[in-house]
């Protein structure tokens, strides 16, 4: 994956960001609410209605008018509207057409136009019209998806709930898309970091939560190497692992070779200031970057393990878990736990492979009888 393409697929832990990208300069209120105990305050956008402008690829592959009808489908419903801008210039985003394998069916990406600015852009593979059954039906729910991602909507994994920002919607692996956003749909759209006139303070209380053991019986065990940078030797970096991971039947052992190891552990050093983000995971490059000193390592046990938990987890496929979701280690929001929740073996269950652990067998439901469950994907 080039640099260029890698700043959008990271998994990182959040921190909502007081920026958008809308033309008007967002309005920050004066002052946040004060701090109450058991209470996280927010930014959030305002629910206010809002229109972007999107510069369409002028190969008429699809109409302009199925297009825009496409992206208008869904996120309609509460209040953000899209319409067609006459050049990339004064665009939000752009729609590209691409041709390629098929395997990615609709992408997310960014357009250099003319080498004067960079453009989010939206891009179909107009090569899979005719390999994937049903594409044109299912392309208003993908884009859609698509869009979301541009808004900084991650997404999450279907079985939190049955929304057009499930992680298969834009690879068109759901035979019957939903009609409408769901409830996650929408609480993930008053969270985007992207696209949106003004913001105000959302306080968000809970109570302590009971922090349930996951329950899962694995069909195999592994053994994986890692390496560490020598500030994060520091931290019992294998204990952490071997502690947390042994649910799965993974263990773990650092080694002193860097080229020896199946995933590196790195320190950002003072590259980047404060903590946002905490740390950061490349799957693809089988690496994860991590602020010592300042955001771990500063006597935490806890927050240090929960960390380093969460990001290897990235590794091996595991995806970001909204809190309204389930109590997680895989909460995009550091959430210091002692294990591993039923939750994140949901997660686990539904993780997709990584060049770390490619051995994820995809369970095609719906087959009944006809179907083999490997015993790591059943739940006891």
């Amino acid at each position: 994956m080039n640099t260029m393409l890698k700043v959008l697929f990271f998994a990182l832990f959040l921190v909502p960001a007081c920026g958008g990208m809308y033309k008007e300069e967002p309005v920050q209120p004066s002052q946040p609410p004060a701090k109450t105990e058991n209470c996280r305050t927010y930014p959030r956008p305002s629910k206010d209605s809002i229109t972007v402008r999107v510069w369409i690829d002028s190969r008429n592959y699809l109409s302009e008018s199925r297009v825009l009808s496409a992206l208008n489908s869904y996120w309609n419903e509460v209040g953000f509207h899209v319409v067609k801008a006459s050049s990339p210039k004064q665009a939000n985003f752009g729609l590209l057409y691409m041709s390629t394998s098929c395997n990615v069916p609709v992408d997310i990406g960014r357009l250099n136009y003319n080498e004067w600015a960079d453009l989010d852009s939206i891009m179909i593979n107009y090569a899979c019209f005719d390999k994937i059954p049903g594409y044109l039906e299912k392309l208003p729910s993908a884009l859609s998806n698509a869009l979301g991602r541009l808004m900084g909507i991650e997404g999450y994994q279907s079985f939190c709930s049955n929304g057009i920002m499930t992680h298969n919607i834009m690879k068109m692996m759901v035979d019957s898309p939903p009609v409408k956003l769901s409830d996650g749909d929408k609480r993930e759209f008053y969270k985007r970091t992207h696209y949106y006139k003004s913001t105000e303070y959302e306080t968000i209380c809970k109570p302590e939560v009971v922090w349930e053991k996951g329950s899962y019986v694995p069909n195999e065990y592994k053994k994986h190497t890692f390496w560490a940078s020598p500030s994060l030797s520091q931290l019992p970096v294998a204990e952490y692992l071997n502690k947390y991971f042994g649910l799965f039947g993974r263990s773990f052992v650092q080694v002193l070779d860097k080229d020896m190891a199946d995933f590196a552990l790195y320190d950002w050093g003072e590259e980047y200031k404060g903590c946002s983000p905490t740390a950061i995971a490349y799957k693809e490059d089988r690496e994860v970057f991590f602020k010592y000193g300042e955001c771990i390592g500063a006597g935490d046990n806890l927050k240090d393990a929960t960390v380093v938990v969460h990001e290897v987890a990235h590794l091996f496929g595991m995806k970001h878990v909204p809190e309204w979701c389930g109590n997680s280690i895989m909460n995009a929001q550091v959430n210091p736990g002692s294990s591993f929740t039923a939750t994140d073996v949901q997660a686990w269950m539904h993780r997709e492979a990584t060049p770390l652990d490619t051995q994820v067998m995809q369970v095609e439901k719906n087959k009944l009888q006809l179907t083999f469950v490997p015993l790591n994907l059943v739940r006891r």
